[in-house]
């Protein structure tokens, strides 16, 4: 399945990466991509994590799920 995150507080190229690092941890996931110019991260993954998880599982980065959708 396929999960679009809304991000707020990216910048740059460096902040999508880390984005990607931090996501990819999840177990379950396969493959993660953020897409700067609209701060949405799409995540495949075997299992559908909720908003809070996903904040979580970016620690102390400065960034902010803001919505998610899919998990279907």
């Amino acid at each position: 399945m396929q999960q679009e995150i809304q991000l707020a507080g990216l910048s740059c190229q460096n902040c999508a990466h880390h984005v990607e690092v931090a996501f990819s941890k999840l177990a379950g996931v396969s493959q993660v991509t953020v897409n700067l110019a609209d701060s949405v991260a799409r995540v495949d993954t075997q299992e559908a994590y909720t908003s809070d998880q996903y904040q979580e599982a970016l620690g102390p980065l400065p960034y902010k799920v803001v919505g998610l959708a899919g998990g279907n």
